[in-house]
């Protein structure tokens, strides 16, 4: 017994803790002839210059770690996890140089709706009891039992748990700061690929009109998604998600092409594919891979009404910034 309750302890301490290279010119007349030694220099350069580029490039240090088996393992590896001063949520590389497309959501709250955002404080933190109570109870399953709890290797029921608890409580304090007055925008963005390697990033601007935001880090030849235009996806057909729900790193779930729909003069794409918390600003994704939206939003209290922003938009709206994408 003594022993189930120092697991727990544990367990509870576990919960609550703080959280290009140049290239000689030709020889002009009258120059010298370069010996077979100087030649062979000259064509080593661009060699060495081309091995460090690859070694260089976050595309093919990914392939390495993670080999795309098929095309939606080959877009999981452009995605990333991020996390915010407000929590988690997703993102995806959109071009080479290493910009990422997200909502603006994932890293800021705004204030124009205080209602609003009262309500999903108070349902937050009732959430926030129940799954603490939840955890509890897990956690004395298993000291019960005599299975012992190794809190950098929990079971899978503890850990799911803590990672949902750990993305509600940032949240939660995320809105109770913005209604006290505090920038809806805090702290510093990181942002986790498939391999595991974290990255600081910057963000480099919202969209006004849409639920938006464009990132950046400093890197060469990011993996990023091919696009197609939703126009281009039918009805009924196969589409993915490619996200972080309530933590659960770089999940990938399926559904089908819904329908369009238009909210407040805004198109969106419906489709069933699950878009849960932490989903958010991930690619929605066709069969062969490419990306056709951003995963944004979902009705409350519904299976299978989620809703995304169609690529054209983002790439509209951020045009200035992704040349490569006109």
């Amino acid at each position: 017994m003594c022993l189930g309750m120092a697991v727990l302890s544990v367990t509870i301490y576990w919960l609550f803790k703080p959280d290009r290279p140049s290239v000689s010119n030709p020889r002009p007349l009258g120059m010298p002839q370069t010996t077979p030694e100087q030649s062979e220099i000259h064509t080593e350069i661009p060699q060495q210059a081309s091995d460090e580029a690859a070694a260089n490039s976050l595309a093919r240090q990914i392939a390495h770690v993670s080999p795309a088996r098929n095309p939606i393992e080959k877009a999981r590896n452009a995605a990333v996890f991020i996390k915010s001063g407000i929590g988690t949520g997703s993102g995806f590389f959109i071009d080479h140089e290493c910009h990422i497309l997200t909502n603006r959501h994932v890293l800021q709250i705004l204030a124009d709706d205080k209602e609003k955002l009262a309500t999903e404080r108070d349902q937050l933190a009732k959430y926030i009891k129940n799954m603490k109570a939840e955890i509890k109870a897990v956690a004395e399953h298993y000291t019960s039992s005599g299975t012992p709890i190794d809190e950098n290797d929990l079971p899978l029921p503890l850990a799911v748990r803590l990672q949902s608890l750990n993305w509600a409580m940032a949240r939660h304090e995320a809105i109770e700061r913005v209604l006290q007055g505090a920038d809806g925008l805090n702290g510093d963005i990181e942002i986790s690929l498939v391999d595991g390697k974290t990255y600081d990033a910057v963000l480099v601007d919202t969209s006004d009109d849409y639920d938006l935001a464009l990132l950046h880090i400093q890197s060469s030849d990011c993996p990023c998604l091919e696009t197609n235009s939703v126009e281009q996806v039918q009805f009924g057909q196969k589409v993915y998600t490619i996200g972080n729900p309530s933590g659960l790193r770089h999940t990938v779930t399926g559904g089908i092409l819904s329908g369009y729909r238009q909210m407040d003069g805004k198109k969106y794409i419906q489709t069933d594919a699950p878009i849960n918390p932490g989903n958010s600003g991930g690619p929605l994704i066709d069969e062969a891979g490419h990306v056709i939206g951003i995963n944004t939003m979902r009705v409350a209290d519904t299976e299978g009404l989620g809703f995304a922003i169609p690529i054209e938009v983002a790439l509209e709206e951020f045009t200035d910034y992704l040349p490569s994408k006109k």
